[in-house]
């Protein structure tokens, strides 16, 4: 099993942004319609906006365990922690997530706005 490390420190994190675009691009399913495949790409930078938005040790736990798609137990070997700490920071990364998400659209959706009066 391939584990990549997303901790801070001199060559560590360096697949972070890569991996959190490629996560982005996964996200949303694009299609042939032209309106689609622009929400698409509007979606898709706010989830990796966000995701770089988020502390380290909360983006570290949502990219292992969403994108890399290790399991909680995995996720404590890597990190050197205990599983129940896992589980709390994911819970606490996901929250995070969520709220840096809505805040990105809503400013998004603010910008567009005024651009347009």
């Amino acid at each position: 099993m391939e584990v990549r490390c997303y901790s801070e420190g001199s060559n560590k994190g360096s697949n972070l942004t890569s991996s959190a675009r490629v996560v982005a691009d996964i996200a949303v399913e694009p299609s042939k319609d032209p309106h689609a495949l622009y929400i698409g790409k509007v979606e898709r930078e706010q989830v990796h906006e966000a995701i770089q938005q988020l502390p380290v040790e909360f983006r570290e736990i949502i990219l292992l365990r969403e994108y890399e798609e290790l399991s909680c137990q995995e996720i404590a070997v890597v990190l050197g922690c205990a599983a129940g700490t896992v589980m709390s920071r994911l819970g606490r990364a996901r929250s995070k997530f969520g709220v840096l998400l809505s805040d990105t659209s809503q400013t998004r959706d603010r910008r567009e706005k005024e651009s347009c009066e």
